[in-house]
C-alpha cells in the first residue's frame, strides 16, 4: 500500500522559507498573517487525520517523524488504539490463511463433468469468435473504404486470429495425448458416449460469435443532448447541455443537480475519438471559464480533437455555491478572522449538503458525463487544483484514461492553501536575493530593498 503524508504536513524535502529580520512595513504585515496560519497548523490533529496513517504504520511505510506522531496519538486516543489493534488482528488472520490441496476425487470430478469441460474452453471460443467477427467487419470496411491504417489493423487481427487458433489446436492435441482422464471425458463409467460437450461447445462458439459481433460495432451512442451555447460562451461551434446527477450519489435517491457541459467541436475534417477534458483550478473555478484558453491557446488541439468543459458540482452553472466574495481582494486579506467568520455565515445559508461536494464525488460525475457523451477513452488536462482532480479521476477510472497532463501539480498530500503565505514569502525573498546579486538590478532599486538573512 502507498500512503501519502497527512494533510497539513509539509513534505520533508520541501525547503522552508528562510527567517528574516524584516525591513519593510508590508512584509511585517505579511509575516503576522503567516504566524497566525502556522499557529493554527501546529494545533493537535484529529483522529480523522491519523486514521489513514495507521495502516501505513502497521506496514512500516511511514517516515520516522510520521511514526512517532502516530504512536504518540495512539497512546492518547483509546478509540484509535482499539481500531489499530483490530487492524493488526485482522492482518494477522489474513497472513495465517493457507490453501488446501484438492483431493484426487475433487480433481477427477472436475475433469469428468461436461459443463466443466465447456467452462475450460469457453474463453478460447469467445476470443476466437470475437476475432472472427472483427475480421469479417474489417473485411466489410476494407471493401467499402480502403485505407492503409485499416489494412494494417486488419492484418494484425488476422495474425492474432491465426495465432490463437494455432494455440487452441495445440492445446487440444496435447491434452488428448497427456490427459489421464480423457477416457472418462469421452465415455462414462457405464460405457455410453458423453457427447454433451460437443453441442454445448458449438452453441457457446455461435453465441460468442453473435455477442462479439454486436460488441465490435460502433461506439456507444451519446445520450446527452447538446444545443448551441449561449453568447456568454463565445467559442466557435460550442455545444452545451446539462446532465442530471444525484447530489448524494451513494444513496442514488433524493435531490438531483444539473451539471453544465460544453463541448467544443474539432475544427478539422478528421475527429479523433478521444477528446480532451479540461479540469479547472481553485477549487472553485468553473471549467467553462477555460473556454477562452481552449479557443485560442489550445486551438491546435481542436484541429483533430473535441474539448469538453464540465462545470464541477458547486461551480459555474452546476449548482454554484457562491458566497459573493471577490477572491482577488480577499485572498491575501490581513483580517483573516473576520474572513473566516464571513465564510461560515455564507456556508450556513447555502442550499446544498456540503459533505457531498468533494473531489472523488465530482470525478464520478465526470465519469457519468463521459458515458453520456459516448466516449470510450479520454485525455485529461488539469491546472493547479485541476491536477488533483485529474489524479483522482485516474485513480477511480483508469481504464478510460488515455493520457493525463498535470500543469502546476497540487497532489492530495498538500492542504491548499495552507502554505500559500509561506511559499509567496519565499518566492519574494528569492527575487530580492537574485536582484541583490545582479549589478544592474541592485543599482536600479528605489528605494533599496535589503533581503533578509
Amino acid at each position: 500500500m502507498m500512503h501519502g503524508k497527512p494533510e497539513g504536513q509539509r513534505p520533508a524535502q520541501e525547503e522552508r522559507a528562510p527567517k528574516r529580520d524584516g525591513v519593510m512595513a508590508s512584509r511585517d504585515a505579511l509575516q503576522q498573517v503567516l504566524g497566525r496560519v502556522q499557529d493554527r497548523a501546529s494545533q493537535p490533529q484529529s483522529c480523522e487525520d491519523f486514521q489513514p496513517l495507521m495502516m501505513g504504520l502497521m506496514d512500516q511505510e511511514l517516515t520516522p517523524e510520521e511514526s512517532v506522531a502516530v504512536n504518540d496519538h495512539l497512546t492518547r486516543c483509546q478509540s484509535c488504539r482499539e481500531e489499530f489493534e483490530h487492524l493488526r488482528e485482522s492482518s494477522g488472520r489474513l497472513a495465517s490463511i493457507s490453501f488446501i490441496e484438492p483431493t484426487d476425487e475433487v480433481l477427477e470430478g472436475f475433469w469428468k463433468h461436461p459443463y466443466n469441460a465447456l467452462e475450460r474452453n469457453a474463453g478460447i471460443y469467445l476470443v476466437l469468435g470475437g476475432l472472427a467477427t472483427l475480421l469479417l467487419y474489417g473485411g466489410y470496411l476494407f471493401t467499402t473504404s480502403f485505407s492503409w491504417e485499416l489494412f494494417l489493423t486488419g492484418g494484425g487481427v488476422v495474425i492474432s486470429w491465426l495465432a490463437m487458433a494455432a494455440l487452441f489446436l495445440r492445446q487440444r492435441l496435447r491434452t488428448s495425448k497427456t490427459d489421464p482422464y480423457k477416457d472418462r471425458i469421452s465415455s462414462g463409467d457405464d460405457g455410453r458416449s458423453r457427447t454433451l460437450v460437443h453441442p454445448l461447445s458449438m452453441a457457446a462458439f455461435i453465441l460468442a460469435f453473435l455477442v462479439s459481433g454486436l460488441a465490435s460495432g460502433e461506439a456507444a451512442e451519446p445520450t446527452l443532448e447538446l444545443t448551441a451555447c449561449s453568447e456568454e460562451l463565445d467559442v466557435t461551434g460550442a455545444q452545451c447541455g446539462t446532465l442530471d446527477v444525484y447530489e448524494d450519489r451513494a444513496a442514488g435517491t433524493g435531490r438531483r443537480i444539473a451539471l453544465h457541459v460544453a463541448v467544443l467541436p474539432a475544427l478539422g475534417n478528421e475527429t479523433l475519438p478521444d477528446p480532451l477534458f479540461m479540469l479547472a483550478g481553485g477549487p472553485g473555478q468553473a471549467a467553462s471559464e477555460l473556454a477562452d484558453l481552449a479557443e485560442h491557446h489550445l486551438r491546435r488541439i481542436r484541429n483533430h480533437r473535441e474539448i469538453v468543459l464540465v462545470d464541477q458540482r458547486g461551480t459555474g452553472d452546476s449548482n454554484n455555491l457562491d458566497c459573493g466574495v471577490d477572491a482577488d481582494s480577499t485572498y491575501f486579506s490581513l483580517d483573516a478572522d473576520s474572513f473566516v467568520d464571513a465564510m461560515r455565515d455564507c456556508l450556513a445559508g447555502l442550499d446544498a449538503d456540503l459533505r457531498l461536494y468533494t473531489t472523488p464525488i465530482a470525478m464520478d460525475d465526470l465519469e457519468d458525463v463521459r458515458v453520456a457523451l459516448g466516449y470510450d477513452s479520454i485525455n485529461l488536462w488539469g491546472g493547479s487544483y485541476g491536477t488533483r482532480a485529474a489524479l483522482v479521476y485516474l485513480r477511480r477510472h483508469e481504464e478510460h484514461v488515455r493520457t493525463v497532463i498535470v500543469d502546476g501539480l497540487a497532489p492530495p498530500a498538500i492542504r491548499l492553501p495552507l502554505w500559500v503565505g509561506e511559499d509567496a514569502h519565499r518566492a519574494l525573498e528569492l527575487v530580492f536575493r537574485d536582484c541583490a546579486a545582479d549589478r544592474e538590478c541592485n543599482a536600479a532599486q528605489s528605494p533599496r530593498i535589503i533581503p533578509s538573512g
